[in-house]
């Protein structure tokens, strides 16, 4: 019961460390970007190499929850905020005619 325990912990701040900062080449430059969220500030933020690592902020999101994150994506990157049963995810890739991250995809999720 104990190593069941142990491993749940560890497994939950695990996960929770890794939704905190993704670094990636998100902007096909070959050089790696970073994207993580500003709890204080509610936002997502890059520092992206194309543009000199200077922050790029989204705006404020409204309710920002402890099971808020960013995970990698197959071409960017997905913010997710999940709260008890239900939440949401919305994937961002890069555009590069704009040199601007770009909301691709949104996906709610609801069970119950």
């Amino acid at each position: 019961m104990k190593k069941r325990a142990l491993f749940i912990i560890t497994f939950f701040v695990c996960t929770n460390m890794s939704a905190q900062k993704l670094t990636k080449d998100i902007d096909f430059d070959g050089k790696v970007d970073t994207v993580y969220m500003d709890t204080k500030e509610s936002r997502i933020v890059c520092r992206l190499s194309t543009q000199n690592l200077k922050k790029i902020k989204s705006h404020p999101i409204e309710i920002l929850n402890e099971m808020s994150g960013i995970i990698e994506a197959k071409n960017g990157f997905t913010f997710f905020n999940d709260w008890m049963r239900a939440g949401y995810k919305n994937q961002f890739r890069y555009n590069k005619k704009t040199k601007k991250i770009q909301l691709i995809g949104m996906i709610w999720k609801r069970s119950g």
